[in-house]
């Protein structure tokens, strides 16, 4: 008897799962039902979800991605649409103002050393300017892998702006402990490459502060807060010159003079810079022009395409989204390599332009110390006025809508190649370097005349602190000024002043650009970083290296390296010139070749068994 009944009340238990399960698949089916009905209206009218997106109308779909981006609320990074302007401008402005203290501290260095010890050779202050390229490099790599971690570029910048200011001090005390000169300068110096390593996060913030559609005009602004900062830092320090030495007394023994008034500026600059970077400034890395979501019914998450730690996320293995799904593409590394080498052809150009130029201009043309600084000046001041207006012509002329970024950097190169052909010393050019005479009598006829011990001596006699005497030419130990061809002056300084002008804020604008939208929607601290520091790198053993081989061969054989440098890149940039594109184009690109650019909608649920997933932190069942 018991066995009927509970076979019975087995079979009524059954019964009700089994409508249960019925009653689940209906509520599912009416579930997705309206999930359809409002998603065709929301195509229908244009209607914007609350992503702030608008849904294109007329018979448009919406994909897993998108609703999954619509009801996901976490995100790797938050998103924005449009170019933060404000953070931009106080990122640029603590650029100038960097550019601003750069520019005026970098001469007095040198000067400042002789005046502290006037035993102080050349060979230690190689090696000073070595250690501010080293703590530029290690710290510019160190701080964008920070700033990536914590998604935010604002600590890193308010760090280096207070390294700035503890290295001003640093330089301050050299007069007042004196015996300890040399380590103050050095860590100074450091400190100093520290403090720009630090800071140079803010161009992985106005890259990814922008859209690629503002990002022309971005980092026009940049280029044109530097050169900006760059023209009015030598002029400041015009001013400065007047104070002279010792100068004003400040405190603790320290002096307010033609040396040390940079780096008081320095200090207060980097002062402002903070108050500006604490109250009004936004560092946080938002993505732009991102990558759809993608929904992940297996694992129950959404990738909004936010990128993280400079690799892209891609799409779970065991996702099964219905149709063709193409994986968003990865970094084009063959694109970053050449754009890196396109960096350093530009900083060799750039450290030979710096490097050797101003003392083979004066060597060559016989120039005096004074001749130097007053030509040099108008010849940097002719540069800045280029940099400026060309840097206007990308804010206000949109050049960077005219002028495509590769386009450009053929430009630049080839500037670059045809300076360095121009002034090369040819054999045809009718006149060789004059050796060292007293200014305004005639030069020795060869290298035997100018080591006439009579010679030498009056160019001993014109190293005395007081002596009046004014030696122009080539120094007598470089036996191939003899032999070199002496360039036109007007044609070469016309040819520097085009060169660096026009061609060093093409590079700067266009290659910055270029390189931020080949990364693509990616936090591009790390990377950033290790592209500052390629340009850095040179800049350690560099100046050393080449006023050697300047000392040894003369400007042949340092043009013929910066001619094959440029030959090389140029020729590397021309073959892969399809392939350094913007990461949105190459997607564009990959989806045209599968035949789909987007994915397909949603499917119907069907009668089939349920299927748990989770979309955010909402658990439901899906039917396929």
């Amino acid at each position: 008897m018991h066995h009927l009944l509970r076979f019975k009340l087995q079979n009524k238990l059954t019964t009700v799962t089994l409508k249960e399960v019925n009653l689940t698949i209906k509520l599912q089916r009416l579930l997705f039902s309206f999930v359809a009905v409002d998603v065709m209206t929301v195509q229908q009218e244009g209607h914007r979800r609350p992503n702030g997106r608008a849904v294109e109308g007329g018979g448009g779909s919406i994909t897993p991605e998108e609703f999954a981006d619509d009801v996901s609320t976490d995100k790797i990074a938050p998103q924005d649409e449009g170019t933060d302007w404000r953070s931009i401008m106080i990122s640029n402005i603590v650029a100038f103002l960097g550019s601003v203290q750069m520019s005026s501290i970098t001469p007095t260095v040198w000067p400042y050393m002789k005046k502290i010890d006037v035993t102080t050779t050349e060979t230690l202050y190689g090696f000073i300017r070595g250690l501010y390229a080293v703590g530029n490099v290690v710290f510019s790599m160190l701080s964008g892998y920070a700033s990536n971690k914590i998604a935010d570029t604002r600590p890193a910048m308010l760090i280096g702006k207070t390294i700035c200011i503890f290295g001003a001090l640093a330089y301050l005390f050299i007069e007042v402990f004196h015996p300890i000169h040399v380590l103050l300068f050095i860590a100074f110096e450091f400190l100093l490459g520290t403090s720009s390593g630090v800071c140079s996060v803010y161009r992985t913030h106005i890259a990814m502060a922008s859209t690629e559609a503002d990002r022309p005009k971005a980092f026009g602004i940049t280029q044109l807060a530097t050169a900006a900062g760059f023209v009015v830092g030598p002029l400041l320090q015009v001013i400065f010159a007047q104070i002279g030495f010792p100068g004003w007394p400040l405190f603790l023994g320290t002096h307010f003079n033609v040396y040390t008034a940079p780096v008081v500026l320095s200090a207060v600059t980097s002062i402002v810079g903070l108050i500006l970077l604490v109250f009004y400034f936004d560092g946080r890395m938002r993505i732009r022009d991102t990558p759809k979501a993608l929904l992940h019914p297996e694992e129950g998450s959404s990738l909004g395409g936010v990128i993280d730690e400079d690799i892209f996320i891609q799409p779970s293995p065991q996702a099964s989204i219905s149709g063709s799904q193409k994986e968003l593409p990865s970094i084009d590394w063959i694109a970053v390599v050449v754009l890196i080498l396109v960096k350093i052809a530009s900083e060799v150009v750039v450290l030979n332009l710096i490097t050797i130029c101003p003392p083979y201009a004066m060597t060559a043309y016989q120039w005096t110390s004074e001749d130097t600084v007053v030509i040099q000046s108008a010849i940097m001041g002719s540069i800045g006025v280029l940099c400026i207006v060309l840097a206007l012509g990308y804010i206000f002329l949109k050049l960077g809508k005219r002028i495509a970024e590769r386009s450009a950097l053929v430009a630049a190169l080839l500037l670059f190649l045809a300076f360095h052909l121009i002034t090369y010393p040819w054999g045809f050019w009718p006149s060789r370097i004059d050796y060292q005479h007293v200014k305004g009598t005639t030069p020795p006829s060869g290298l035997a005349a100018a080591r006439d011990p009579a010679l030498q001596a009056i160019i001993a006699e014109s190293l005395l602190p007081n002596s009046t005497i004014e030696i122009v030419g080539c120094n007598s130990n470089f036996e191939w000024c003899e032999v070199t061809p002496k360039v036109n002056i007007y044609l070469f300084n016309a040819a520097l002043i085009i060169a660096l002008g026009v061609g060093w804020p093409l590079i700067q604008i266009n290659l910055d650009v270029l390189y931020s939208k080949v990364l693509g929607p990616i936090k591009q601290g790390t990377l950033q970083g290790v592209f500052v520091a390629v340009g850095q790198v040179l800049n350690i053993a560099g100046p050393l290296f080449f006023s050697k081989l300047y000392t040894l061969y003369g400007p042949r054989v340092l043009w013929a390296i910066v001619i094959a440098i440029c030959l090389i890149a140029l020729t590397v940039f021309v073959v892969f010139f399809k392939r350094v594109i913007p990461w949105s184009q190459r997607k564009d690109v990959q989806a045209a070749e599968s035949g789909s650019a987007h994915l397909k909608t949603l499917p119907m649920p069907t009668a089939t068994a349920p299927k748990r997933t989770q979309v955010g932190n909402v658990s439901t069942s899906l039917h396929r």
